[in-house]
């Protein structure tokens, strides 16, 4: 546990927008995970301190993959932070499918596409993080409006899926199949593309800081010098040692 004059440093994508004023419900966002993704509950977290970017802006949301040390297994996992605004588990949800699920080919098509329908993103200066970031952003949009029920947005719905269907390129398609293919659950249970996972863990290599952590009684001196884990691997580091030597204890050689 460290507070903010000592960060700790996390690697992944995060979120900072605010997309309206209604708080975060962590069970429900969490619910849609699980049943629209298939992400095991127990990889998705919820963070009790203020997280923040290394240029200090406020973070509500953070994607990012580990070494399961009991199944030996990369794993990816989402953690959010208590104050989180709706919208934000639909941004993390772009950026675990493109980034952790789709393969380069898939993603590279994704981008040619969302380019062909915002040419006013294309210029010299753009990255493909900032272009991750912009897909991500529309998906909380197109996931509002895909939860809305109201008569308006049934119409506007409507129209979108003509669009889709009569005149719009098949670049353009692209994008938005995802979308459609995400809301309606067709990539729960889709296993981790390894390569991705390599190219994620070298391309986004720094994250976020997760600081302000406070505990009644103890001041922040004494808080930075309690031991600590600094990582969601320093844990299954941490679980696999505990497990191991309960093994020895019990003279247990292996699981069946």
């Amino acid at each position: 546990m460290k507070n903010r004059n000592n960060p700790v440093y996390a690697t992944g994508v995060f979120s900072a927008k605010k997309y309206n004023n209604t708080r975060f419900d962590f069970e429900k966002a969490s619910k849609w995970l699980q049943d629209t993704l298939g992400i095991d509950k127990d990889n998705i977290f919820l963070q009790k301190a203020v997280m923040r970017s290394v240029t200090d802006k406020k973070i509500y949301a953070l994607t990012n993959v580990a070494l399961d040390k009991i199944s030996e297994q990369i794993i990816g996992y989402i953690k959010f932070s208590e104050d989180a605004y709706d919208g934000v588990e639909y941004h993390e949800a772009w950026h675990y499918v493109n980034l952790l699920l789709h393969d380069k080919q898939t993603r590279d098509r994704i981008y040619m596409s969302f380019l062909e329908s915002h040419k006013d993103l294309i210029s010299d200066d753009i990255t493909i993080a900032d272009l991750e970031e912009y897909i991500a952003d529309d998906f909380v949009r197109y996931m509002q409006d895909f939860n809305d029920k109201s008569l308006s947005s049934k119409i506007k719905k409507l129209y979108n899926n003509v669009l889709d269907f009569i005149v719009v390129t098949r670049r353009r398609q692209a994008y938005r199949e995802v979308y459609k293919n995400i809301a309606n659950g067709r990539y729960k249970g889709v296993k981790l593309d390894q390569n991705s996972v390599k190219e994620f863990h070298n391309r986004y290599n720094r994250g976020i800081n997760s600081i302000d952590h406070y505990v009644p009684g103890l001041t922040n001196k004494e808080l930075d010098n309690m031991p600590h884990m600094d990582s969601y691997q320093e844990v299954f580091d941490g679980t696999d040692s505990v497990i191991k030597r309960v093994f020895q204890q019990l003279n247990i050689q292996s699981i069946k």
